[in-house]
């Protein structure tokens, strides 16, 4: 196991490529972002990156050179004298948001790094197999000759081009990405907080470390943490509904966490379009514009669910942006003058369908283009269409999902229901026909077009609803069957509506707190101090988590905890790992989430069947390839004559023969065809002589 200072190195290298990616982009972004230019960068520069890396994996180039753009931006900055002392200054409070969030999470992951179960093994069998063979589509490790192109990948690949240029091994990269996606995203709430709020701009990255009203519900029953967290995502019924400070404590690098960065982002971007369209020049257009196709662009391969609720949230905000340029000027209200107010729209339709050609349809457009190849690969099973809810959510069961926000809503609507109850008579039909929860949801929808000085916070929050208000009505039909048919859309869906609604709703507590408290005479000295003590609280709070796995082991490495555990199979799959020649490996197919394909999932080497449930619900079995694989894997280990032939037929170099092995078939006492290479009390890894003469 490395020693801490090892791992403060990784850690620091890993940080120093990503400040290194946002400073080379930051002044090219000034003019357009002004003061906003380095936040904004953050997650823009890893965007591009990731973009430039994966066109380059797919040709067939070193993914290092993406780079040389970076490179080339940083050189021109330096020549330009781009970093001036107080534009470098002013970048200090997002550094300092930064490595708060992610210092934080990174002490808990260094507390408990195993990956050891749930996704983990997924999320690392694809990491590891992207830094093993950085190629566009990624190698499946779960599915020898297969690839990632039945997933959304492009979250794992970012972080693995990130770990291949840093140098930082896949074990560790899984422990370093769940801190940079917090830190990222803490960031972005932050800017959104500044573009929204005059004071209290910090209230929106709350999102982060909110929890819903079930977990509080769980813990004044006095269940035992792993339950009060476990069951807070579990509340409605064969559905889950993780919310962001769960997913990071959870520990899945998991596509909806890793998206996170992104749709935040998206939100920013959104928002400040919102704002400041009308007074942009065509050039700050164009970039606007560019930003938002790339983050668009980039989420539908980092999580599909997201760009299906933000593609038409996109469309929607050019539409509200488009139809408020058209509103009549002032001088046309006067009654009687209806030609007037036609002449004028129509002009204004002449001189803006730009805008809205700009921001409704070419972005859109484009960012569905940037990835065109992508969509040309994608072999996975697609979703088979939108069907109607049976079975409406009991209204408790919603309540301890989303009562917070439903609660927060009526009190800032609270003085336009009172002035209005009758617009309430909507709710009834739907009261009537027992959608108690749409019903729910319909009373701050219904309020907040009429509210009096609408604003952008509030349209965040409408589109938070009307994604919680979809969920009642409607569900995207996948593989997961009758009893959970609609837990992918309400996982995925929930999700998505928790950050609007966890944002806009700070927001509105940051306005109403605004209006009510004024501002404490405290000196900016004391203030800093406050902020540091806060800081250094969630810093070491997670010292104190009940949480701890790392058994006495604190570390970085993910599967340091096998040395312990199962030694045998560590030393296997590090012998493994450091052969530069293993084509492929053959082990036990076992259950889901257990410890079967802990060799593939560990090493990103390529074997003939992981997982399987996963790989079915991801290929379906049109070809009956399941059973060939499952019998061919344990003809593979029980029959000698014939184990050299089927490694031979699916391109494995090598078998790994462990206690799974062991207690799965009638492992063979020798193969006098291939040649053993390894050999540690339990486990033994046989190689076939071919490969072993190429080395």
């Amino acid at each position: 196991m490395a020693i801490v200072s090892d791992y403060v190195v990784m850690a620091a290298v890993w940080l120093g490529i990503i400040g290194f990616l946002t400073i080379s982009l930051t002044p090219w972004l000034k003019k357009t972002m002004k003061e906003y230019a380095f936040p904004v960068s953050g997650s823009a520069s890893l965007l591009i990156f990731a973009i430039i890396s994966w066109y380059l994996g797919t040709i067939g180039y070193p993914v290092i050179l993406a780079l040389v753009p970076f490179v080339i931006l940083f050189i021109l900055n330096i020549l330009r004298g781009e970093y001036k002392r107080e534009d470098i200054a002013g970048y200090g409070k997002w550094i300092f948001v930064f490595l708060v969030f992610f210092t934080a999470l990174l002490v808990f992951k260094y507390e408990n790094p195993p990956i050891d179960f749930a996704e983990k093994f997924m999320d690392h069998a694809f990491l590891a197999s992207i830094m093993r063979t950085p190629v566009a589509p990624p190698v499946d490790p779960w599915f020898i000759g297969g690839h990632l192109n039945v997933y959304y990948y492009l979250g794992y690949w970012l972080l693995g081009m990130l770990g291949i240029v840093s140098g930082v091994p896949s074990q560790v990269v899984f422990n370093l990405s769940l801190p940079t996606i917090f830190g990222l995203t803490a960031v972005n709430l932050f800017l959104i907080g500044h573009f929204l709020l005059q004071r209290f701009r910090y209230l929106p990255i709350l999102t982060l470390l909110l929890v819903n009203p079930a977990f509080i519900v769980n813990i004044i029953k006095g269940k035992p943490w792993g339950s009060v967290m476990w069951d807070s995502t579990r509340t409605i019924t064969d559905t889950i509904h993780e919310f962001p400070l769960f997913s990071f404590l959870w520990g899945d690098v998991h596509p909806h966490v890793i998206g996170l960065f992104n749709t935040t982002f998206l939100i920013a971007l959104l928002v400040y379009t919102y704002l400041k369209w009308e007074n942009c020049i065509k050039r700050d257009k164009y970039i606007i514009s560019l930003l938002v196709v790339i983050s668009l662009g980039t989420m539908g391969l980092m999580n599909t669910w997201d760009a299906l609720i933000f593609g038409p949230i996109t469309v929607i905000t050019a539409i509200v942006i488009a139809w408020r340029q058209l509103k009549p000027d002032d001088s046309q209200h006067n009654e009687g003058k209806v030609k007037g107010h036609i002449r004028n729209i129509s002009r204004k339709i002449r001189e803006n369908w730009k805008d809205f050609l700009i921001l409704g349809i070419i972005v859109p457009v484009t960012a569905v283009l940037l990835f065109f190849p992508y969509y040309l690969q994608i072999e996975g099973i697609e979703l088979k269409g939108v069907f109607p809810v049976q079975s409406p959510t009991a209204p408790e069961q919603f309540l301890l999902v989303n009562g917070f926000f439903i609660a927060i809503l009526v009190i800032y609507l609270l003085k336009d229901i009172i002035r209005r109850p009758y617009i309430a008579i909507i709710i009834l039909p739907f009261l009537l026909l027992q959608r108690f929860s749409a019903a729910i949801i319909l009373l701050p929808i219904l309020y907040l077009p009429v509210k009096r000085g609408r604003t952008v916070t509030g349209l965040l929050a409408f589109f938070g609803l009307a994604v919680l208000l979809f969920c009642e009505f409607f569900y995207l039909k996948d593989s997961f069957g009758d009893s959970y048919y609609k837990m992918n859309t309400i996982f995925k869906f929930y999700y998505a509506a928790w950050v609007l609604l966890g944002i806009s709703c700070f927001i509105f507590i940051g306005e109403m707190l605004s209006n009510r408290i004024k501002p404490l005479n405290i000196s900016p000295r004391i203030v800093k101090i406050i902020i540091c003590i806060v800081a250094l609280g969630l810093i070491i709070s997670p010292v104190f988590s009940p949480e701890k796995t790392s058994v006495g082991h604190p570390t970085l490495d993910g599967i340091y905890y096998l040395s312990y555990t199962h030694p045998e199979d560590y030393e296997g799959i590090l012998f493994l790992k450091s052969q530069n020649n293993v084509t492929g490996v053959a082990e036990a197919i076992g259950d889901d989430y257990s410890y079967f394909s802990r060799v593939s999932s560990l090493t990103g080497i390529p074997t003939i069947l992981g997982e399987s449930g996963h790989e079915v619900q991801w290929r379906g079995d049109d070809n009956n390839w399941y059973g060939e694989r499952l019998n061919d894997v344990q003809t593979m280990y029980e029959d000698p004559s014939m184990t050299s032939f089927l490694m031979e037929k699916y391109g494995i170099s090598h078998l790994f023969i462990g206690e799974n092995e062991r207690s799965k078939y009638n492992v063979s006492d020798a193969y006098p065809d291939l040649v053993r290479v390894f050999n540690r009390n339990n486990v033994e890894i046989y190689q076939r002589p071919a490969i072993q003469s190429n080395q």
